[in-house]
């Protein structure tokens, strides 16, 4: 990470690389177990090979991103960008940034912020003769297949996030937030990995609205 300071400029960038160690948690190892079984009665490797693009082990994510902060007198500017690449079916690639304002009265702080998310679905995995299973085993073939199908509408996400806020710095040591968030995806992606019932309506109508209050302090000196 490299941090730079220039008049009333604190500008930083960075990068980072991490291989995950770990396997995907349940359902996708249960769904690679499926996927084996179907490309050997179905004699047609692209299931299986479709298992093992749903893992993450051995798998890389990097990540680059830079911030920027203006603070002159009273007034306080950041605007932050991220990139998130990986080579894993379960982190598509992510871009992701805020820009926020905030005025100081005495020791108050109103502040604003505007976010942004966007992760894109990953590439569906080829199938192959799965999608097509007739007869006894077709049922099974057809929600395995839509299971995969969701997951990868599921990793997508959209969504943009418009927060007000208020800061009081009652202390050197402390600061009280009064904050409202409104969420708003209009493809009702959530980017989490999940598989809901087959046939039910996505989880949630892409509108969110979070109330909190958040205190922060420190230990062990001022602020």
């Amino acid at each position: 990470r490299l941090v730079l300071f220039t008049g009333g400029w604190r500008i930083t960038a960075g990068a980072g690389r991490v291989r995950f160690a770990n396997k995907v948690p349940e359902p996708i190892p249960t769904i690679q177990t499926l996927l084996r079984g179907f490309s050997g009665v179905l004699q047609d490797p692209r299931p299986a090979q479709a298992a093992d693009g749903l893992d993450a082990k051995g798998r890389t994510l990097t990540s680059v991103f830079a911030c920027a902060v203006w603070a002159e007198g009273p007034v306080e500017v950041q605007g932050y960008v991220g990139r998130v690449t990986s080579s894993s079916f379960s982190a598509p690639p992510t871009w992701q940034g805020y820009a926020s304002f905030g005025y100081r009265v005495g020791n108050l702080v109103p502040y604003a912020m505007a976010a942004r998310l966007e992760v894109g679905a990953p590439q569906v995995p080829d199938l192959g003769a799965l999608r097509t299973v007739t007869g006894p085993l077709a049922p099974q073939a057809e929600y395995l297949a839509n299971a995969v199908d969701t997951i990868a509408r599921a990793r997508a996400a959209n969504q943009w996030t418009f927060t007000t806020g208020l800061r009081w710095d009652f202390a050197r040591w402390g600061d009280l937030k009064f904050q409202v968030d409104h969420l708003r995806a209009p493809d009702r992606g959530t980017g989490n990995l999940y598989v809901p019932t087959q046939g039910a309506p996505p989880p949630w109508n892409g509108r969110l609205t979070v109330y909190s209050v958040t205190l922060d302090f420190q230990f062990g000196g001022g602020r």
